[in-house]
């Protein structure tokens, strides 16, 4: 059975003494934990062996997405970020912030791509991603995890639900995959758009370009 400290993030979190509020594991893998930020500080987190959500449960503001001398900034609460498994990233906390993160195993995330996209995994890709907010992702987390108790059956059976609802969302919003056969440019133009989905950094652009 895979412990919390076996979650990367996770277990670099915990050791560097940022506060724990909650945490469980869930269903086939998935695990999820929220966290207390407060001060200053900069952080890296080395090749993760799971895919991460993170998403700002409330204020945050102050917290920066670090890319050499820039940075992306995070827009405080219901923002979003997806870190993909293998993906290093560099922080700047400042001020406070309550964080939930969702751990999913690459294995779990590859399910979802065959049952969601009906894909070869191999050929799909969880792309880093920033979002000032996306109201499908924050519904699921603030009315089917939040609310609910971590510790009792009847809801980690709900949270597991709700877990598989955000990595199917992932898979088919969030993913880099290739791109459709069509017998003509603009109806290949018109899949790709549509595949790319919700799924966006603020600014609109991917963080990377």
């Amino acid at each position: 059975m895979v412990r919390l400290q076996d979650y990367a993030i996770f277990n670099h979190l915990q050791q560097s003494g940022v506060p724990l509020r909650a945490s469980a594991r869930f269903g086939e893998g998935l695990a999820a934990a929220l966290w207390e930020r407060e001060g200053r500080g900069h952080y890296h987190y080395n090749p993760a062996n799971h895919h991460t959500l993170s998403f700002w449960v409330a204020e945050g503001a102050g917290f920066r997405r670090l890319r050499g001398r820039g940075y992306d900034p995070i827009h405080g609460e219901s923002s979003l970020w997806v870190v993909p498994a293998g993906a290093p990233t560099a922080w700047e906390a400042a001020g406070k912030g309550r964080l939930l993160h969702f751990y999913i195993p690459t294995p779990v995330f590859e399910s979802r791509v065959v049952e969601t996209l009906d894909a070869d995994p191999s050929l799909i890709s969880l792309r880093e991603e920033g979002l000032q907010r996306d109201p499908s992702l924050e519904n699921i987390i603030r009315s089917m995890v939040l609310p609910l108790s971590w510790e009792e059956p009847a809801d980690r059976i709900a949270i597991t639900q709700a877990g598989e609802m955000l990595t199917a969302y992932l898979a088919a919003r969030c993913s880099e995959r290739p791109p459709k056969r069509s017998s003509s440019a603009g109806a290949g133009a018109s899949r790709s758009a549509a595949g790319a989905g919700v799924c966006r950094s603020p600014s609109g652009a991917r963080p990377d370009d």
